[in-house]
């Protein structure tokens, strides 16, 4: 069952988001959904330790907005896995949510289309540990999930796989494991360094600060591309 949360204080608002999930057929029998109207309201639930795959978080809201709670659930909650998808009247909060980590941005009136395809993707990313990074070392083959890799550093032809536990390692260009990874979740941000975005906490002009406190350069060669997949990653247009 894939579960989600609809958080936001106008209740036509949420009650619109859960008819259009709801009115197709695989969703219907595949989701539950749970509605909240206050921040606050979704933060105890989850303080309980109840868990979402996907929240779709409005940001305008009284006594905890949705920046706040997004911030609560990746930091205090050490929450790196739910998908979180904010809602909003305004177009210019993208990069300022981007510590946050958004799947996508949903405009209001909201439209069925982009809230169709930010489940689809959600729900694509919650069956990511059937989806392997293989590489080899020494004639013998490893592989690990792609929410498992941090990321990935070259240095004199050997590429180092940075895990939570385990630091991996394989002879092969950066740019060919850039070009065989499946998930789009990954940054280039410098000739040696391809980040797992779900691993930064901060993203800079010039430097990413991941997770487990590693500061990563960005080269001024991949700063547009960056910011421009970014926008891309977060739904702004």
């Amino acid at each position: 069952m894939f579960t989600i949360a609809i958080c936001d204080d106008d209740k036509l608002v949420s009650k619109k988001i859960e008819q259009i999930i709801m009115e197709r057929k695989l969703y219907k029998e595949n989701v539950y959904i749970e509605s909240f109207l206050s921040g606050k309201e979704l933060l105890e639930t989850l303080k309980r330790g109840e868990q979402f795959d996907l929240i779709f978080l409005d940001i305008q809201m009284q006594e905890v907005d949705g920046v706040v709670l997004g911030k609560k659930i990746r930091e205090e909650l050490k929450n790196d896995i739910t998908q979180i998808a904010y809602i909003s009247i305004r177009e210019d909060y993208a990069m300022q949510l981007f510590e946050n980590r958004p799947i996508d941005f949903l405009i209001k009136p909201v439209s069925e289309d982009k809230v169709c395809k930010i489940v689809d993707k959600a729900m694509e990313l919650s069956n990511k540990g059937t989806f392997y990074f293989v590489w080899e070392s020494r004639k013998m083959k490893y592989q690990v999930s792609y929410n498992k890799i941090i990321y990935f550093s070259s240095k004199a032809r050997i590429v180092n796989i940075y895990m939570a536990d385990d630091i991996g390692e394989c002879y092969e260009k950066l740019d060919d494991i850039e070009g065989r990874i499946v998930s789009d979740d990954f940054v280039r941000i410098h000739k040696s360094f391809l980040v797992n975005r779900h691993f930064v906490s901060e993203w800079r002009y010039d430097v990413v600060k991941l997770t487990n406190g590693m500061v990563l350069s960005i080269s001024k060669q991949y700063r547009k591309s960056v910011r421009e997949q970014l926008l891309k990653l977060g739904g702004a247009k």
